[in-house]
C-alpha cells in the first residue's frame, strides 16, 4: 500500500499574517534568527538559502542601529501572504520605541547580560559595569557573538526569560477545516507559541485542543471549504503569555461559485461541451426526440450544446449565480432552455419519473459529492427517472486498487474539489439500483483524444485535476477522473 503525505500541499493552503516585537539587542541576533526562521518553517512557510541571509542581514543592521538610537528601542518583523499561492510571505523589518509596548529596564542591560550568560568573542575591549544575581562585576565585551556551544536556543535560559516577557507578538494563521489534521495542527501552534516565547503549560494545551477540535469538526461538517481561524496576541509586559481566539469560517459552495462569476473571465468551465457527453448523445438517435437533464450543469457547457441539437434540455444547478449565467446565454443563443435552481441532494427535490433518455452529471460528484452515501442519493433518483434503456453520464475521482485512502487523503480530497472514492465505493454505491455499468474510462485520455486540438485543455486547470495532480500534487497521483456510462435496466 502506498504512503503519502499531504505536509506540502498543506503549505500551500496555510495563510499566516502577524508581527513581532522583540527589544533591540544585538547579542540576541542568533537567537532571533532560529526562532523566526523556527516560526516560518513550522507554518509551512520556509526562507530559502539566500533569503535567510538577506534577512539576517536585514535584523543585524536593524538591531544594531536601532540600539544604538535608544536603549529601550524595540525591532518590528511585520509578515504577511504574498501573492502568489505556492510561495511564503512578504515580511518588513523596522525599529521604533512603542510606547504600548511597555519596556525592559534597559535593552542594554540586556545586551550585557547576554555575553555573561552565555559567552563572547571579543575583539576589542570595553569595559562595563552590570548587575548579576545582585553583585556587581566587570565585563569585557565588544563585537558580541553568541556561543555556539549553546543547546537549543529555543530552551532558553533564565536571561531569555526576561526576554520571552518582552517579545510581543500577534498573528492570524488559516488552514483548512480538515478533523483528521488535528495532531497536526497542535503541533504547529505549540511550536509557534513556543518561538515567540509564549509557550503553554500542559493545561493550556488541553484546553487550546478541545476548542480547536470543537471548530475543525463543526467547520468541516458545514462545507470543505471552511477554513479554521487561529487569532492571538501576547500580554503586556509585565504580563505572561497570550491571548488567542479560534473560529470557523462559513463557506458555501454557492458562495464560491458567486466568486467565481464576480471575478473570473468566462467561459468558467470551458469553451465547447465533453467530447463524452456529445459521442453519447449520438447513440440514442434522433436528438429532437430525446429530453435530457444536466445535473449541475454549471453555465450551460454541456446544456446549451445538447439543445442546439434539438434535444429537450433541462438544467439543475444549485448556485443561483451561474443559474443566472447559463438563462442569460441561453436566451441571447434563441435556445429553449429549462433551468432549474436545486440541489440534487435535496430529500425534497423529486425528479420526474421514466422522463430522460440522457442524464448527465459532469465534474460534479468529482469535485463537490463527500461520501458513498451521496451517490447513492443520486443514482437511486437517476435510476427512477430514467426512461428503461435511458443512459446516465457521470464523472468521479477513482483511487487505483493498490492505494487505499486514509481520513487525512479523503478529507483533503474535499478541500481541493477532487473527492477520492475507491471501486469499493462505486460497488457499494450501485448495489441492487436498476442500472448497469457499460463502460468506464479515464476521462483525460478521452477527453484529450476526443476534443479537437484548439479546445484542448477545457481550462487552464482541467489537465492536473484530471490526473489527481490536485491532491497528489507533489508525488504520483494514484488516482484519476473517470467516465462512468450506465444504463437503466
Amino acid at each position: 500500500m502506498q504512503n503519502f503525505s499531504f505536509s506540502e500541499l498543506l503549505n500551500r493552503y496555510t495563510y499566516i499574517k502577524g508581527e513581532i516585537a522583540i527589544p533591540c539587542v544585538p547579542a540576541l541576533l542568533e537567537i532571533y534568527m532560529n526562532r523566526i526562521d523556527t516560526m516560518f518553517i513550522n507554518l509551512g512557510k520556509p526562507f530559502n538559502g539566500k533569503d535567510l541571509s538577506q534577512l539576517r542581514e536585514m535584523l543585524s543592521s536593524y538591531l544594531h542601529q536601532g540600539f544604538k538610537a535608544d536603549a529601550t528601542t524595540y525591532l518590528t518583523l511585520k509578515y504577511n501572504p504574498s501573492t502568489s499561492p505556492d510561495t511564503g510571505i512578504n515580511y518588513t523589518v523596522s525599529y521604533a520605541t512603542n510606547p504600548q509596548i511597555k519596556p525592559a529596564h534597559n535593552n542594554r542591560d540586556l545586551e550585557m547580560k547576554v555575553p555573561a550568560m552565555v559567552g563572547v568573542k571579543s575583539s576589542h575591549k570595553v569595559e562595563g559595569k552590570v548587575q548579576l544575581s545582585g553583585k556587581s562585576t566587570t565585563l569585557t565585551i565588544s563585537n558580541i557573538g553568541v556561543n555556539t556551544k549553546i543547546g537549543n536556543s529555543l530552551v532558553a535560559p533564565n536571561f531569555l526569560k526576561i526576554v520571552n516577557q518582552y517579545t510581543q507578538a500577534n498573528g492570524e494563521v488559516v488552514m483548512p477545516c480538515m478533523p483528521s489534521f488535528l495532531n497536526i495542527y497542535m503541533a504547529k501552534l505549540e511550536k509557534l507559541f513556543i518561538s515567540i516565547g509564549k509557550d503553554f503549560s500542559k493545561d493550556d494545551v488541553i484546553v487550546l485542543r478541545k476548542l480547536l477540535q470543537e471548530n475543525l469538526v463543526a467547520g468541516f461538517n458545514h462545507s470543505p471549504l471552511s477554513k479554521i481561524v487561529i487569532k492571538y496576541e501576547s500580554a503586556i509586559a509585565p504580563n505572561t503569555g497570550i491571548s488567542y481566539n479560534i473560529a470557523y469560517s462559513l463557506t458555501s459552495i454557492a458562495e464560491q461559485y458567486q466568486s467565481w462569476v464576480d471575478t473570473r473571465t468566462p467561459p468558467l468551465f470551458g469553451k465547447q461541451p465533453d467530447a463524452k457527453v456529445m459521442d453519447t448523445i449520438a447513440q440514442l438517435g434522433d436528438p429532437s426526440q430525446l429530453k435530457t437533464l444536466d445535473i449541475g450543469a454549471g453555465t450551460g457547457r454541456n446544456t446549451l450544446p445538447l439543445a442546439k441539437l434539438g434535444c429537450q434540455a433541462e438544467a439543475l444547478e444549485l448556485a443561483p449565480a451561474l443559474v443566472q449565467q447559463l438563462k442569460k446565454d441561453a436566451l441571447a443563443q434563441g435556445l429553449n432552455v429549462k433551468a432549474i435552481e436545486g440541489d440534487i441532494l435535496d430529500p425534497q427535490l423529486d425528479l420526474q419519473a421514466d422522463t430522460y433518455n440522457l442524464i448527465v452529471c459532469a465534474e460534479v460528484v468529482a469535485s463537490h459529492f463527500r461520501n458513498v452515501e451521496q451517490i447513492r442519493v443520486l443514482l437511486e433518483k437517476v435510476g427512477k427517472s430514467l426512461c428503461y434503456g435511458g443512459l446516465f453520464l457521470f464523472n468521479l475521482f477513482v483511487s487505483n486498487d493498490s492505494y487505499q485512502p486514509n481520513a487525512i487523503a479523503r478529507e483533503f480530497s474535499e478541500v481541493v474539489w477532487s473527492s477520492l472514492f475507491t471501486n469499493q465505493d462505486l460497488d457499494l454505491a450501485f448495489a441492487n439500483l436498476p442500472l448497469e455499468i457499460i463502460s468506464n474510462e479515464s476521462v483525460f485520455e478521452y477527453e484529450h483524444s476526443h476534443l479537437a486540438p484548439e479546445d484542448w485543455p477545457p481550462t487552464g486547470w482541467f489537465e492536473n485535476w484530471a490526473k489527481g495532480k490536485d491532491l497528489f500534487r507533489f508525488e504520483e497521483s494514484p488516482m484519476e477522473l473517470r467516465w462512468v456510462l450506465c444504463r437503466r435496466t
